[in-house]
């Protein structure tokens, strides 16, 4: 009789996983050692400072980690102070240099993609006025003081500030999370994705949204405005107001005019909508809730030249005489 041939045993498929899973655990555990390592070695910091005499009409910033603060100066020149911070023996790379006018600032990153190493690359930079700033940063706050000339500021993540603009001045600033004020400024386009809006004394057209926040204004004299917010409440007082649109999906609404307005719609799915507007004026006047109060105290004219158009899905719709 021939001998019958054992076939070899098959490792059970929960060996396998749990040999995929040791040797996964046994990765991470590595790389986590070295970034503890990494972590607890000496940390570096270094500033150093630089002038360029050069005319130079704009200045672009972009650094992956860091604070940019920019700030209008008395001379001609642009003085530029960069401060890193780092672990290891060598900084963080950066490019600078004047192109055509134009001074570009890189801050680059450290590290390996899937291993990245803390970090941080921050400038502070005096310019003359009038100079159009750009400037961005993957991490960290921007802030603008002065009369510089247009401005483009962008933050995946932190806060910005832009004050003391001319009301020529026009500004864009994008935000992915974090909160923007602005103080002044001509044309303005605000776009947060998750973040509070402040707004003081701008002019011109402004455009501004937010997914999750407040927006508040004040000392307003805004050729047209429009406002959005996806989760929050609208809180606006205007001095001069010509053609206002402003919506959100949940939250109240709450304006002051001290002149009359050449229109008004404003609609909230879900809060209270109020607006107090100058009793010595007609209006032509369209309020409504689908659950709530409708109460209207101003002069009414099918021929009036300011019209106000007001809706709640669910909430108070005021229209009252401002005090």
């Amino acid at each position: 009789m021939l001998d019958q041939q054992q076939s070899p045993k098959k490792r059970p498929r929960n060996s396998w996983a749990l040999a995929i899973v040791i040797g996964t655990a046994s990765i991470l555990i590595g790389l986590a050692a070295i970034y503890a390592w990494v972590l607890v070695g000496p940390k570096n910091t270094e500033s150093t400072t630089q002038t360029y005499e050069a005319s130079i009409s704009g200045i672009d910033i972009d650094i992956a980690s860091g604070n940019i603060d920019v700030s209008t100066g008395d001379g001609d020149s642009v003085v530029v102070t960069r401060t890193q911070k780092w672990v290891g023996d060598e900084p963080p790379a950066v490019t600078e240099g004047v192109s055509a006018g134009k001074l570009e600032l890189v801050g680059h990153g450290c590290g390996l993609r899937f291993l990245p190493i803390p970090c941080m690359t921050s400038y502070e930079v005096e310019i003359p006025e009038s100079v159009a700033v750009t400037a961005q940063t993957s991490s960290g706050n921007i802030t603008v003081d002065g009369r510089t000339g247009a401005q483009q500021l962008s933050s995946s993540s932190g806060n910005i500030s832009s004050q003391g603009n001319d009301d020529q001045t026009a500004i864009a600033i994008d935000a992915s999370s974090g909160n923007v004020k602005l103080d002044g400024g001509g044309d303005v386009t605000v776009d947060v994705s998750s973040g509070s809006i402040e707004l003081d004394g701008v002019t011109g057209k402004a455009d501004v949204e937010t997914s999750s926040g407040d927006i508040t204004g004040r000392n307003l004299a805004v050729e047209s405005m429009s406002l959005h917010t996806g989760s929050g409440s609208q809180t606006m007082q205007f001095d001069e107001a010509g053609k206002i649109e402003a919506d959100t999906g949940s939250g109240s609404l709450d304006f002051t005019f001290a002149t009359a307005p050449h229109s008004v719609v404003a609609e909230t799915g879900s809060g209270d909508a109020h607006l107090a507007v100058p009793g010595s004026e007609k209006y032509v006047v369209d309020a409504s809730t689908g659950s709530g109060d409708e109460t209207v105290d101003v002069s009414t004219d099918a021929g009036a030249k300011s019209k106000l158009d007001v809706s709640t899905g669910s909430g108070d719709v005021v229209i009252a005489k401002a005090p």
